[in-house]
């Protein structure tokens, strides 16, 4: 599942790349010719709400109807009838949505700090802008999130 989302719901891109979605997300105006694109590439449009350019954009169109994180996702989820696969999490880069690759430990060294090298082992590295991740105490507190938030949601 592909999506592209609106710049009012960057929150919500974040989480579908955290889940392993292909997410594209314009922080500005989205163009005619990103329309074209994301409508071939068969994206499904996310908005919080419906302006008059949506009507430019060729695929589908699913309006995010609440305000909060949790619930946006989980609408999405089950409106869509999407179950992620814990396989997928983690799999995309949160700032440019490329796909990560694993590195090992000896590739990441003088590019994260020392004490990162010392500490952790798994890390993985965006294939676009280079951005390096490994599972420290923020990905506990995702996966915490995942959990306690999916009410009802095919988590």
């Amino acid at each position: 599942m592909k999506f592209l989302v609106d710049s009012t719901l960057g929150k919500l891109a974040k989480w579908l790349r955290i889940l392993g979605y292909d997410t594209t997300y314009y922080q500005q105006r989205i163009e005619d010719h990103d329309f074209r694109n994301a409508a071939d590439e068969g994206r499904i449009f996310l908005v919080r709400q419906r302006r008059p350019r949506v009507r430019l954009y060729g695929g589908k169109v699913l309006d995010i109807s609440d305000d909060r994180l949790p619930e946006q996702l989980n609408e999405v989820l089950k409106r869509l009838s999407l179950t992620p696969e814990t396989k997928n999490f983690f799999t995309r880069c949160l700032r440019c949505n490329a796909q990560l690759e694993p590195v090992v430990r000896e590739d990441v060294v003088g590019e994260v700090p020392a004490f990162i090298i010392d500490n952790y082992v798994g890390f993985r590295k965006c294939t676009s802008c280079g951005k390096i991740f490994w599972p420290g105490s923020h990905r506990d507190r995702m996966l915490k999130f995942i959990e306690t938030r999916s009410r009802g949601c095919p988590l």
